[in-house]
């Protein structure tokens, strides 16, 4: 029966024009058309127990076995497979799979019909891989291509956009408004482009907007419309395309252009542009002041080089310009324009063509030379008055140098000479040397006659007998240079109007004051026979010799002077160590006499009091004990005073001191003396000094014992010793917070036996300050005090650094 059906049924299934077969349930092929077979060209379809898979390209097998198996349960299934044909080629097709008529109960068979579909399937994959290959091409662009719907909500972005926009995720923004990414006074204008394209119609603008990440960017915006099959518009294509480096350079190129314009407005130079006519018609300020011209007169056209051109300078514009044209710039030349008013002014000139586009456009680069002429002129005159100097400079030098030379042969003809008549001869010789025909004459006042005193060999006789007797001082020669204090040079001398005679050999005469605390100590006189002026050389000479011969007389008086003070000093000094031997004879003898009588005065008081025992009644027994006080404070002066004089007469052994050490020693040993007060010691770091120990170490004790005593009152004694640095030494101070002292008696501090409190408040001698005094003194150094009363006090001295 199922034969008979099969057979029926494939009468009518051979006749179907599309491919189909009949298989079992377990896809072997029960029947299979003529259709298929044709198609199959005889290839696999003729071979027996064919499985409908054998006919599938082995890609697509899996994929039919697994779709096959879901069919059992679903009843059927369509989908696109790979079949095979004739010469092993395949071809796509679109199977339906349905279950075949059965009697209930059977397994049925299934029908399999087939459509071709090769040339559609090979169409959508060359139309998905041109899709593919545009969305690379998109992702790839630089341009920020978005996809918007009709609201302007983001829709989708290209991946090289998403990189210009700093999108990381495109999730972030999807379905935003694009118009918010616009701020300010471009969102008008964002909705009226999109507004233009929602009407069909493409717009294009230029905007700034931030990217996400907030960097602000120039854009180039298109925005187009999108049309459906149905040719409606239902999506915005908006491409923007990042500017900001155009914008920059624009910026750059507009802010150069701005400086370049500002530069030639500044420009001293005229800088004009010219047409091919030779109309200006451009001109900056400088051109303006130059020529005349107006700014009227370059809106009219009524400027041109040409009308300012002398004509014998036109051959040199013709050929500037033809150089230009040729070359690009002409060589710079000068010429001769009419300036404004008609004046002619010189002018350096450079011709420039103009751009490539504009061949025929000159630009014109003009100099006034006016300043530089000027200038020229000045600098030649400039050069002639320097050169009139240089003359001048250059004489004044050998006529300096001819004088230090004179002076230079005195130094050397006189050397220490101190004798001054001796001195006068090293001068005349050394004017004998320097000219042949001079004769040369020191003078002494004598009375109210100045005597010729020392002269050259050539002096003539009769001349010698005349100045030798004397010159009166009112004769003019003298009088005049007396005076003035001056030099005094007579050119063309004249011996009778002089009222000099024999002196009628000389044609020229000097006489030159020779001061001492400005007063005429003599004169230098110098004649010439052969020379009737004195040169300007001359003169400088004569004077550098009577300098010389001034500065000798006054070494010589100093040395003179020095010499008497010398002597002076020496006869005062054996005085003083004369009368200092006697002070010295003075206090050991008056020491040593009167510690006989004190210790006499100190014995008997001691023996009435051992005598007279109980029988001594308390006034006389107060009595013995003011002579005792008295007689014990006596030994004290006089041991002072030894020591007094002792510090005078005791050598110095000069040596490195360690201050420090010796302020260290002086406090252990002044310590016992202090040891129930509460004392506070402030000593900062102390520097070695140059002097002598055993004296220095007297004059920390007295100071730093004082220091302790007149601070005793004090709950809390505070004694500092510290140093300061000076350019010659050191000052070392100390200071105490007690009684103090009245300034106005600090002078009365260091002398022998000056005290400024009493005995009863606070015991001593006066001679301590005095020692150190005495003391720092023979260190070459100064000691001073500073206090104010119940303010402490402060005692300062310094000494030199170590040697």
């Amino acid at each position: 029966m199922r034969d008979l059906l099969l057979s029926e049924a494939g009468v009518l299934y051979d006749a179907l024009p599309g491919p189909l077969c009949i298989t079992d349930a377990r896809g072997n092929i029960l029947f299979i058309n003529r259709a298929w077979r044709a198609a199959l060209n005889g290839g696999k379809a003729t071979r027996p127990n064919l499985a409908i898979t054998d006919l599938f390209h082995p890609e697509d097998q899996v994929t039919w076995q697994h779709h096959w198996e879901q069919a059992a349960l679903s009843g059927g299934f369509t989908g696109r497979f790979q079949v095979w044909q004739a010469e092993g080629r395949s071809c796509w097709y679109q199977l339906q799979v349905c279950r075949a008529a059965g009697r209930e109960g059977e397994r049925g068979s299934w029908l399999v019909s087939a459509c071709d579909v090769d040339e559609q399937v090979r169409r959508e994959h060359d139309l998905r891989r041109e899709v593919s290959e545009l969305q690379g091409m998109v992702d790839a662009s630089a341009e920020c291509i978005k996809l918007l719907d009709l609201d302007a909500r983001l829709l989708s972005m290209n991946q090289g956009g998403m990189q210009v926009m700093e999108v990381e995720d495109f999730d972030a923004c999807r379905n935003l408004l694009w118009s918010s990414f616009w701020q300010g006074e471009v969102g008008v204008t964002i909705e009226h482009a999109l507004q233009e394209a929602r009407a069909g119609r493409t717009f294009t603008f230029e905007g700034q907007a931030a990217t996400m990440k907030g960097t602000l960017k120039w854009w180039e915006v298109r925005v187009s419309p999108i049309y459906d099959q149905q040719g409606r518009i239902y999506r915005l294509l908006a491409i923007s395309r990042d500017i900001s480096l155009r914008k920059d350079a624009e910026k750059t190129r507009q802010e150069s252009e701005m400086r370049l314009r500002s530069l030639i407005e500044a420009s001293p130079i005229s800088i004009t542009t010219t047409s091919a006519g030779g109309t200006v018609t451009e001109a900056n300020p400088a051109t303006l002041a130059l020529t005349g011209w107006t700014p009227e007169d370059l809106k009219a056209e009524r400027a041109s080089w040409h009308r300012q051109t002398l004509p014998e300078y036109a051959d040199l514009d013709r050929s500037a310009t033809e150089q230009a044209l040729r070359a690009g710039r002409s060589e710079p030349y000068e010429k001769e324009i009419l300036g404004a008013g008609g004046v002619r002014v010189p002018v350096r000139v450079v011709l420039a063509r103009g751009e490539a586009s504009e061949p025929q456009r000159f630009i014109w680069y003009i100099q006034d030379l006016r300043p530089q002429k000027a200038a020229e002129r000045a600098l030649s005159e400039l050069n002639t008055e320097l050169e009139c100097r240089v003359h001048q400079r250059t004489a004044e030098l050998e006529e300096r140098t001819v004088a230090l030379d004179a002076f230079a042969r005195f130094t050397d003809a006189v050397g220490t000479e101190t004798d001054v008549l001796a001195l006068a001869r090293g001068a005349l010789s050394v004017i004998q040397a320097r000219f042949v025909d001079a004769t040369g004459v020191y003078y002494e006042r004598k009375g109210e006659t100045w005597q010729a005193r020392v002269w050259t060999s050539d002096l003539a006789e009769d001349t010698r007998k005349v100045i030798t007797q004397g010159i009166p001082v009112d004769a003019p020669v003298f009088a005049e240079p007396l005076r003035r204090r001056s030099p005094w040079f007579v050119d063309h001398w004249n011996a009778r109007r002089e009222g000099i005679d024999h002196t009628e050999q000389y044609h020229a005469a000097a006489n030159l004051p020779l001061l001492l605390n400005n007063e005429v100590r003599g004169f230098l006189a110098v004649g010439l026979r052969h020379t009737g002026t004195w040169s300007d050389t001359d003169r400088a000479m004569v004077q550098a010799i009577a300098r010389g011969l001034n500065l000798a007389l006054e070494r010589t008086e100093h040395a003179r002077q020095l010499e008497l003070q010398r002597r002076e000093l020496q006869e005062q000094t054996r005085e003083l160590q004369g009368a200092n031997e006697e002070l010295e004879a003075f206090a050991y003898s008056v020491s040593h006499d009167l510690r006989a009588p004190v210790r006499h005065i100190a014995g008997y008081t001691a023996l009435i009091h051992k005598s007279l025992g109980e029988r001594l009644d308390p006034k006389t027994a107060r009595y013995l004990s003011v002579v005792d006080q008295s007689a014990t404070r006596m030994n004290t002066l006089i041991d002072a005073m030894l020591d007094l004089a002792r510090t005078s007469r005791v050598p110095l052994r000069m040596e490195s001191v360690d201050l420090d050490a010796l302020v260290s020693r002086v406090r252990r040993e002044l310590a016992p003396d202090h040891e129930s007060r509460s004392v506070q010691w402030n000593v900062s770091p102390l520097p070695q000094v140059h002097g002598d120990q055993g004296t220095l170490y007297q004059v920390m004790v007295n100071l730093i014992s004082n220091a302790l005593k007149y601070s005793r009152t004090r709950e809390v004694s505070r004694i500092d010793v510290w140093s300061e640095e000076h350019e010659h030494g050191w000052a070392i101070f100390v200071r105490d917070n007690g009684v103090g002292f009245d300034p106005r008696y600090g002078d009365k501090l260091f002398g022998v036996f000056q005290r400024l409190h009493r005995q009863e408040e606070f015991e001593g001698t006066g001679v301590g300050l005095a020692n150190v005094r005495r003391i720092v003194h023979r260190h070459g150094g100064q000691v001073w005090a500073e206090g104010r009363p119940g303010e402490g006090a402060t005692i300062g001295f310094t000494l030199s650094r170590t040697s």
